[in-house]
Order: structure tokens, then sequence, then C-alpha cells
């Protein structure tokens, strides 16, 4: 039977804090958010170099007619190996996501990768936000960037 087949590991929540905005090339402004699949706060100087990488391939210029400058970045600290998970918005309403990981080697653009449940958390409510801020009459960026989980 497929019951005695699937055996996941049970979830339980994980540590996850809003660090504030983040200031990123060509006027992107970013929520950053830490998850630890253990306790945070999370061993900053092991993420620097990734973040910079990630926020290296992000579309210029951050301000167009179709894209408001604005998203998060997610840094998780997980079982085994470390993430980083960019969204940001493009195209009037599309969620673009980039992922990278930590592994022996250092930090790459993932391959086969994916985020995983408790990232998911963090875009749902970005999605939920930017509905609320962006996808209105009158954008608001800052409300966007100050609606945090």
């Amino acid at each position: 039977m497929i019951q005695d087949l699937f055996r996941p590991t049970p979830y339980q929540p994980r540590p996850l804090a809003a660090r504030g905005v983040l200031a990123a090339p060509g006027g992107w402004r970013l929520k950053l958010y830490d998850i630890a699949y253990d306790a945070l706060p999370l061993d900053e100087a092991r993420f620097a170099i990734g973040v910079d990488g990630a926020l290296a391939g992000l579309p210029q210029p951050a301000l167009t007619a179709q894209r408001p400058g604005v998203g998060a970045l997610i840094r998780h600290a997980g079982r085994g190996m470390d993430y980083l998970v960019l969204v940001y918005w493009d195209n009037d309403n599309e969620c673009l996501v980039r992922v990278w990981v930590r592994d022996e080697n250092g930090w790459r653009a993932a391959r086969a990768e994916s985020f995983c449940v408790w990232d998911l958390q963090v875009i749902w409510h970005e999605r939920e936000v930017c509905v609320r801020h962006l996808l209105v009459d009158t954008p608001d960026m800052d409300g966007y960037l100050a609606d945090t989980l």
C-alpha cells in the first residue's frame, strides 16, 4: 500500500524572522527573511557571498512601468543545506523566483533543487501583500515593504 511506502518527516514550524529591507543594486528594495531548521539568528557570514550573487542577477532597471522594484529574499538554513530564495515582482503581476544553494563547493544557482513548504509560507504572504499594496489603483511600494510576515 502507498501508506506503507510514504513516510515523511512530520511538519514542524521553523523559526522565521523578518529582518528589514535590503537595498539591492539598481534601486531594488527587498524584504529580508530568515528561516532556520534549528535556531535563529543565522550565521550571516555564511550567506553573504550567496546573497551578493543572488542580487547581481536582478533585472535592471528595478523600476519600470511593469516592474515595481520590490520583492523578498529568504535566507534559509535548512537541514543539511543552505538556501536563498529570491522572489520579485515583474511583468505587472508575476512573481519571479530564483533559488541558490550552498553545497560543499560553495554557492551556486539551483539546478534541480527547489524551495520548500517553509519558504512557501513567505511566498504566499508576499502574494497576499502584492495584491493588497501593488495591484491597486495607486500602488504603495512602501506599504508593501512594511507589510511583513
